[in-house]
């Protein structure tokens, strides 16, 4: 009888080999991933400056050849109470110079998205240079200023709040940067010794909120010089205040309008020229004193921002601050001994200023 050959049972893995092998594993993706992570980010980060710096040439190169800043609507009629639900950016305007797309001025057939009606109206006269007409499918033609990149030039219908018939947010598209948020610009109005101020009756909401927009109903052309601002936030604030973000907006939460308003000169001040006067009277202890430390001079004319990193325009890095170290913090914290040469350091937003 043939003798059985024994069999020869190999050892498997105790349940504490394997679990060690999981935690190595474990170890080596924690340890990766942020290696990993911030390799994206950075070429992101990369990516965003060589946009910016597209968009920056293309500026310059329009004013060479026209004399004056990209825009077909002025920077009074993008302030005009309207445009704060209409939506249209100052990006989207000069994009309108910059990368073209204006089609005949007939009226848009129902259904048809190739062309879009946009402007800062509500109800504009097509006639009175209050819209235009855009077909999305001319737009960065050869021998445009500016040729978008396709991957970052695109419609966020879905995420603004603006609703109305010739706002600029449902199908012209928007510039993106490489985060997936919009690349916001402000363009001056013409001022460049006052930046920002709030009339002494402010109070939100009202028609007094003259670094908001131009006063409703009045004439443009007839403003007190204390009553025009260097800066509006109907350029940007149909955008700004979307609610329609699946991650909580564009605006760091602490942002209400009332808040901008007080701490817009952190983002339009130049850092480098104060108020001479409010910087040697200030007491620089207290919060109210820092606040009254005010800029003289714009940063730039024009200003092309973006949210940076963390998705969200004027976030402080770290988060949310202290009340004694508000975010977004005054202008005036520029000049405190232990803060940087300039306040908008301490916020992940990329600012490109342009002054031609």
């Amino acid at each position: 009888m043939p003798v059985p050959t024994p069999r020869l049972v190999r050892p498997g893995f105790s349940l504490v080999e394997l679990l060690a092998v999981i935690a190595i594993i474990a170890l080596l993706i924690g340890l990766l991933l942020p290696v990993v992570s911030g390799a994206r980010a950075a070429a992101r980060d990369a990516r965003l400056a060589a946009q910016l710096n597209g968009v920056q040439t293309a500026i310059t190169n329009y004013f060479a050849s026209n004399q004056r800043q990209p825009g077909f609507f002025t920077p009074t009629q993008m302030a005009q109470e309207d445009n704060e639900t209409q939506g249209l950016t100052q990006m989207e305007n000069m994009m309108i110079d910059l990368a073209g797309g204006i089609t005949a001025e007939a009226p848009l057939l129902s259904g048809e998205t190739k062309r879009v009606l946009v402007g800062p109206f509500e109800s504009p006269d097509i006639n009175l240079g209050e819209a235009v007409t855009i077909d999305v499918d001319l737009i960065g033609q050869p021998g445009s200023f500016y040729q978008p990149d396709a991957d970052f030039y695109e419609p966020i219908t879905a995420q603004i709040a603006a609703s109305g018939t010739a706002g600029g947010a449902r199908d012209l598209p928007d510039l993106l940067d490489p985060y997936g948020r919009p690349i916001l610009a402000w363009q001056s109005s013409g001022i460049t010794s006052a930046p920002y101020g709030v009339l002494p009756s402010f109070t939100e909401g009202s028609e007094q909120t003259a670094l908001v927009r131009v006063n409703a109903g009045s004439d443009p052309n007839n403003i007190a010089d204390n009553e025009t601002a260097a800066f509006y936030l109907a350029q940007n604030w149909g955008m700004l205040q979307a609610s329609s973000y699946t991650d909580g907006g564009l605006l760091f939460s602490m942002l209400t309008q009332n808040f901008l308003l007080e701490n817009a000169g952190a983002l339009f001040g130049h850092p480098s020229f104060p108020n001479e006067e409010a910087l040697s009277t200030a007491d620089r202890s207290s919060l109210t004193g820092v606040r009254s430390i005010t800029p003289s001079a714009v940063r730039a004319e024009t200003l092309l921002h973006s949210s940076g990193r963390d998705g969200t325009f004027m976030e402080a890095v770290g988060g949310v601050l202290d009340e004694s170290n508000p975010s977004p913090r005054p202008y005036g914290f520029t000049f405190l001994g232990n803060q940087s040469s300039d306040v908008i350091e301490e916020f992940d937003d990329v600012i490109v200023g342009i002054s031609n």
